[in-house]
């Protein structure tokens, strides 16, 4: 290593080291380590501790494991594709003692973050040669908005993977070596498939403009276009074992498929309004548009356009790239064709950053009287962008900072001095560190809520159910509160539950949920707590629910408790595996309307096939009333009350409100104007204390909270004769997560000894509900009882063995044939069914589980668990790996 690199890493290092001191060290004094409440503790984090369960106990076998712990049941593969399955650094995370996995954990995202900058170091110095240009790009690149204060480690993997792809295309590009290239394209395949698409697309750009603009002979051109292509290949090879699984998780899941773009043409005028101060400061106009680079960075980028003629290639990328993030169908075809999702910002942060070590390697080049109009310029454009952004954020600390940073180092741009390169990477520095330091502390903008409660190691949320054999337990959710944090714990207590938080689950356990209008469903979490209808969470085997204390408990006819204790259980259960006596198919099952088809199963099965039986109605609820084509004004009341038929005894039911065509349009700017009373009051103003505000003012907030809003965004919340509550979230457009427009609602308000007259329905803020269809409908859960009863009582001799490879069980049929259902759920590809050790057919059930037929007689049934394409793409890595290695030997042989 050369002196300059030598210098480079140590500047980088000192940085680096000084940013995690003064960011981190008061909070890890504190007891907080770098596992916030969100994303990183409920996915990430419980994934390393998945990792680490399966290679300790299964060793890895786990390859070919089912995991009946996590949601309805899932194979482990799946469950860890989209976090660490060929992530290097997440195994060696994961092989540590888990007594301090928080504190593992976090050391690793540091480490992650740490080669995010060696990496860009590599890639810089290979195009510029002032110490000060390179590190100053580099400590640009890593601490921009996506890793403050984002803390996932998918994302941080992708920037350091991103400019070694990078730094191995240019040494393709001079002819030097393939190798760089291969095994950085092989190892961000093997660790995350989806950053693969993100950053590729970007190398592949990056490529193409480095070929074309090459100084090479077109048909060397050619030659090396076809060598990288089969480089591209070798690396496909290596990383197919990895790869092939994590595209078929993500084509089993619920995911792939949706309204492209949320339905977006252009994003919500709050997004461009708040688009320049994005870009350095320390506020995401949305969508995952987290820039926010330093203020050299962000002078760097007004001053390349300025000077355009001196790096055309340069300011065409950017300016294309601007153009990109304008427009949400971009964001959607960056985002793999879902969601629009601008997390392919790397990209452009990272060509910010090589922008900002052209301007500062050029400095004394372009040094003139328009580069100080130009920097003065910036400061304007910067505190109009400030001034303009909904709402205004100078009274955030970090907001301060980078505006500070931004004069300053205007003014060592524009007057030179000897020490100005170092001047500016100061200012940087003090910026980066700054925000950081705001950030993460509680005094600064809290941006991370960290994680400082017990241990994860003592996190065991399903202790306070009774360890039960294959029967799953569930919290009970009677508000928008989730068990998120909890679900994908469940595998530590050895607990079986409907819940999950996983970005690839089940497609067919998501189609099983919608087909029965289960409201709560989401993407990443189908089932949640079926909105505690008693006839599915039976139907699914759920024998215990624990209530949150201090809610209004939703009534259970089903599932009893002794009234003190918040556990709640049930005898009877339909087990795993059962008998089912009628079968419908699925054109009968969807012929019927949506609010009666949960009831309905629980005396009919439905079959993927065609020959079956007549649908059975004992349990079809009651319709107590209907209307059509209505609309609910909640322009000058939040609440509306619907009265209930007096005639009509809904007592010993449950009662639902079903919604079809449900439209919601949120009041008009006018109207949100016209609604603000004009009358002079005391209020709390911006941080100012209490003191009068005008009816201007007013009129002013609530043109901010009229902006800031998401219009397609809304909650409904019920209240039925004043008891028993539940609500209904529609996250709307905006959300690049949880978007999920349903026309359909269905909401449970519970069973009653009493009869209920009325329900409220509560808007959580003004506009037109519109609606095709409402129905009034109550379950008559006397029938629903008796029948699950019946199927209890009929299975209660099916004694199922589970193991990580399936089940086991052995199942005695008296009539002629018997159809057999369950709520395991259902795989186009994996499964394999052996009885009496002979392979026989699986049957999509109920339009999400197995099912399958027995003949009369006793039979031993196996359900056994094999990884699709496993051994054949393992092969095929194993003889890509020996070839290269006989190649390159059979190099290094010959060289001699």
């Amino acid at each position: 290593m050369n002196i300059f690199f030598k210098k480079s890493y140590i500047v980088y290092t000192f940085i680096f080291l000084l940013y995690v001191v003064v960011t981190f060290s008061s909070n890890f004094l504190f007891g907080y380590t770098l596992v916030d409440h969100a994303d990183a503790f409920r996915q990430h984090v419980a994934y390393v501790k998945t990792l680490h369960e399966y290679i300790y106990t299964y060793g890895l076998g786990f390859w070919n494991n089912w995991d009946w712990n996590h949601g309805v049941g899932s194979d482990a593969v799946s469950i860890l594709s989209y976090y660490n399955l060929g992530d290097v650094l997440g195994w060696v995370n994961a092989l540590l003692p888990i007594k301090h996995l928080d504190w593992t954990y976090s050391f690793f995202y540091l480490l992650r973050l740490y080669l995010v900058g060696a990496a860009a170091i590599l890639y810089f110095s290979n195009h510029f040669k002032n110490t000060v240009a390179v590190v100053l790009a580099s400590v640009t690149y890593t601490f921009s908005g996506m890793n403050i204060p984002a803390l996932h480690p998918m994302f941080v993997n992708a920037m350091w993977l991103l400019p070694l792809i990078l730094y191995g295309i240019d040494l393709i590009i001079s002819g030097k070596n393939y190798a760089v290239f291969i095994i950085t394209v092989a190892y961000s395949l093997m660790s995350n498939v989806y950053t693969t698409y993100i950053i590729g697309l970007g190398a592949i750009a990056y490529f193409l403009i480095e070929l074309i603009f090459s100084e090479q002979e077109n048909k060397i051109k050619i030659i090396v276009l076809g060598k990288t292509i089969f480089a591209g290949i070798i690396s496909l090879l290596i990383s197919m074992p990895f790869w092939v699984q994590s595209v078929r998780a993500i084509l089993n899941s619920p995911r792939a498929g949706g309204v492209i773009a949320n339905g977006l043409w252009l994003y919500p005028a709050k997004y461009y309004f708040n688009f320049v101060q994005g870009l350095f400061v320390l506020k995401s106009p949305g969508f995952y548009t987290n820039v926010a680079v330093n203020a050299v960075a962000f002078i760097s980028l007004v001053v390349v356009f300025v000077f355009w003629k001196q790096n055309k290639k340069l300011v065409a990328a950017l300016f294309i790239q601007l153009i990109m993030l304008m427009f949400p169908l971009v964001a959607a075809i960056m985002n793999g064709g879902t969601t629009p999702s601008n997390r392919w910002v790397i990209i452009f942060i990272l060509t910010i950053s090589y922008a900002t070590a052209w301007m500062v390697e050029n400095l004394e080049t372009i040094f003139n009287h328009r580069l100080q109009v130009t920097v003065f310029v910036t400061i304007g454009i910067a505190f109009l962008a400030v001034v303009v952004a909904l709402p205004i954020s100078l009274s955030k600390g970090y907001a301060l900072i980078s505006m500070v940073s931004l004069v300053a180092a205007s003014f060592v741009i524009a007057f030179p001095s000897k020490k100005r390169k170092n001047s500016l990477l100061f200012i940087a520095v003090f910026n980066i560190v700054g925000v950081g330091a705001f950030a993460y502390s509680e005094t600064g903008g809290n941006l991370v809520n960290l994680y400082s409660q017990s241990r994860i190691n003592d996190y065991h949320p399903f202790d306070v159910f009774k360890k039960t054999k294959a029967q799953r337990v569930s919290y009970a959710s009677t508000d928008l509160t989730s068990s998120l944090n909890r679900a994908n714990f469940a595998q530590f207590d050895h607990a079986m539950t409907l819940e999950s938080y996983n970005s690839l689950d089940n497609k067919f356990v998501y189609d099983f949920s919608k087909s029965v209008v289960n409201t709560p469903t989401q993407k990443l979490d189908p089932l949640r707590q079926m909105d505690n209808r008693e006839e599915l969470l039976s139907l699914l085997g759920v024998n215990q629910i624990y209530s949150y204390s201090g809610n209004k408990r939703l009534p259970f006819v089903l599932y009893k408790n002794n009234g003190v204790s918040p556990l709640y259980t049930s005898k009877t259960s339909v087990p795993l595996v059962y008998k089912a006596d009628n079968t419908i198919s699925e054109r009968q099952y969807y012929a019927l309307p949506s609010w009666q088809r949960s009831s309905v199963l629980t005396n009919n099965t439905v079959v993927d096939e065609k020959k079956t039986g007549v649908v059975n109605t004992e349990n079809e609820p009651v319709t107590l009333d209907t209307q059509h084509e209505g609309k609910f004004n909640f322009l000058n009341s939040q609440t509306v009350r619907v009265s209930l038929p007096n005639e009509v005894n809904n007592s010993g039911y449950q009662l639902m409100l079903y919604f079809e065509g449900l439209h919601f349009k949120a009041q008009t700017f006018a109207q949100a104007i016209h609604n603000v009373d004009a009358t002079n009051e005391d209020v709390p103003s911006h941080s100012m204390g209490i003191g009068k505000v005008s009816a201007r003012q007013k009129k002013f907030n609530e043109l901010i909270n009229w902006g800031n809003s998401d219009k397609t965004a809304y909650i409904l919340k019920f209240t039925a004769s004043n008891k028993y509550e539940n609500s209904f979230i529609d996250y709307g457009q905006q959300q690049t997560t949880f978007y999920n427009p349903q026309e359909k609602v269905m909401i449970n308000l519970g069973s009653s000894d009493a009869q209920r007259h009325f329900v409220d329905i509560k808007l959580n803020k003004k506009g037109i509900l519109s609606l095709k269809k409402m129905k009034i409908v109550a379950v008559p859960m006397g029938n629903v009882k008796r029948s699950v009863e019946q199927i209890h009582k009929k299975n209660k001799d099916i004694d199922v063995k589970l193991s990580n490879k399936g089940l086991r069980t052995t199942i005695n049929v008296a009539s002629k044939k018997q159809f057999m259902a369950t709520s395991i759920p259902y795989l186009e590809s994996g499964w394999n069914l052996l009885i009496d050790g002979k392979p026989a057919k699986i049957v999509k059930t109920n339009v999400g589980f197995i099912g399958f037929a027995l003949n009369k007689g006793n039979h031993l049934v196996e359900l056994k668990y094999h990884t699709p394409y496993l051994r054949v793409t393992i092969v095929i890595s194993l003889i890509t790996i020996t070839l290269l290695i006989i190649f390159g030997m059979v190099r290094v042989i010959r060289n001699r």
